[in-house]
């Protein structure tokens, strides 16, 4: 837990390790939500025992060593996709700023 990796050490952005699921509270994310239909890129998911990263509407990325790789890019809004992923929940994190992907101007 003291080991400093690329200059970054643990902790210190003050950002608690409570697992999958302890970080999912009230404590850690706002607008905590059932309804996957509203999910902005970023959000925090999360599925019993489990969290993935929004990376765009229906499209999540997640870690875990079990997987080749340990990386795996997930779906959720198609049943019937090869890597669908039931989550459950989603919830923002209070020290990012979440904007409308369309009024995003990305630089030439």
């Amino acid at each position: 837990m003291n080991k400093e990796v690329n200059g970054i050490s643990y902790g210190i952005f003050r950002i608690p390790d409570n697992g999958a699921d302890g970080c999912f509270s009230s404590k850690y994310l706002l607008d905590i939500s059932n309804d996957m239909k509203t999910v902005q890129p970023g959000e925090i998911l999360w599925i019993p025992g489990h969290n993935g990263i929004c990376i765009k509407p229906g499209w999540a990325i997640e870690c875990t060593p079990k997987w080749d790789g340990g990386v795996q890019i997930s779906q959720w809004l198609d049943p019937k996709a090869p890597k669908y992923r039931a989550w459950l929940q989603h919830g923002k994190l209070p020290f990012l700023e979440y904007v409308d992907p369309d009024s995003v101007q990305i630089p030439s």
